[in-house]
C-alpha cells in the first residue's frame, strides 16, 4: 500500500513537472509570435511611410 502510494506521489510529481515545462513552453512560443506579430506591424508602417515619402517627393 505505501509502495503504490510513492509510485503515485512520484507520477504526480513527475507529471507536475512536465505540466509547468509544457506551460513554460506555451509561454515562450507566445512571447515569440507577440515579438514576430510586432515587427510584421512595424515592417507594414514603414512601408506605408515610404510609400508616403515617394508620393510627396514623386520619386
Amino acid at each position: 500500500m505505501a509502495r503504490r502510494a510513492q509510485a503515485s506521489d512520484r507520477q504526480l510529481t513527475l507529471q507536475a513537472s512536465q505540466d509547468r515545462s509544457i506551460k513554460t513552453s506555451v509561454l515562450n512560443q507566445k512571447s515569440k509570435f507577440t515579438q514576430i506579430v510586432k515587427v510584421d506591424q512595424n515592417l507594414k508602417s514603414n512601408f506605408i511611410n515610404l510609400l508616403n515619402l515617394i508620393k510627396i517627393y514623386k520619386i
